[in-house]
């Protein structure tokens, strides 16, 4: 029956979108977009690298996209929204059924463990994915995060050779899928909290520093590609944000660029209140 609950809980969230859709495109003529067309230059025999049907042509992929994702053939289909509506299903599923068990993982009543879905299902990030702003790559990052935390936990409490060497593996696929498939921004903002739970369960970590030292090299290597192009991306427009930045009363500092704070936070950090403030009375 729990298993039921979950489903129903999943399924309540995302009728809207299934009778509606959302009315944000931007993720459309982004991430989906740029998935498309790199999958269909496969399946065309043609450079999945560059394309000629926007402008004068223009590098693929453009931006965050899909490719490596299990469900990607799926974008092959004219009818999109039959893709992005199994994309979404999947993963709030992943998510929901992640953090039951993870309640699981650590005894707390069946009733309790149910509310903490529901919690999950209906905060404010999964409903703004859903029903305000169309970003599938942010998505991916909120739904699986729960997942690799369930995989992570199940490390630190199997002492078990052969199960621990399995994890590990499973740990280090899941986390190169997150990172390749994500919006890197705020899959490492997930990251952090990773860390400081880690912090809390030290001890653990560096018992099985030899399995969790696998699954870094794994996600590394799934992952290397997608990282890559994100500094050299953030490197290449660094004078066109600062421009953006001196626009609209933002701060980048160019020669940060290597920072993790610039690839996350960058343009948002504002100069000060008071500019800010002065800025919005000046052009509404």
């Amino acid at each position: 029956i729990d298993l039921f609950v979950v489903v129903l809980f999943t399924f309540f969230l995302l009728l809207p979108f299934y009778v509606g859709g959302s009315n944000d495109e931007e993720g459309l003529w982004v991430s989906i977009l740029s998935t498309k067309l790199v999958l269909s230059s496969w399946h065309d025999l043609a450079s999945p690298f560059w394309t000629n049907q926007l402008g004068f042509g223009m590098p693929l992929p453009f931006s965050h996209d899909f490719t490596l994702h299990p469900l990607s053939m799926l974008f092959l289909l004219d009818n999109l929204y039959i893709a992005v509506s199994l994309l979404y299903t999947v993963h709030f599923l992943i998510g929901a059924f992640s953090i039951y068990l993870l309640c699981k993982q650590f005894s707390i009543d069946r009733a309790v463990s149910l509310v903490c879905v529901l919690t999950f299902l209906f905060s404010s990030a999964s409903i703004d994915y859903v029903h305000g702003n169309f970003w599938p790559t942010p998505l991916i990052s909120w739904t699986i995060s729960p997942l690799i935390l369930l995989i992570y936990i199940k490390i630190l409490n199997t002492k078990d050779s052969k199960h621990l060497f399995i994890m590990s593996i499973l740990l280090g696929y899941i986390g190169g899928f997150w990172i390749s498939n994500s919006a890197l921004g705020t899959t490492i903002i997930m990251i952090f909290g990773l860390l400081f739970f880690t912090i809390f369960c030290i001890k653990n970590a560096i018992s099985k520093y030899k399995y969790l030292f696998l699954s870094l090299v794994i996600v590394l290597l799934i992952s290397a590609n997608k990282i890559y192009y994100v500094f050299t991306e953030m490197q290449r427009f660094d004078s066109a944000l600062e421009h953006f930045g001196n626009s609209y009363a933002f701060v980048i500092d160019g020669s940060k660029h290597d920072r993790i704070w610039s690839l996350v936070f960058k343009p948002f950090f504002y100069i000060s209140i008071k500019e800010f403030i002065s800025t919005v009375q000046i052009h509404g």
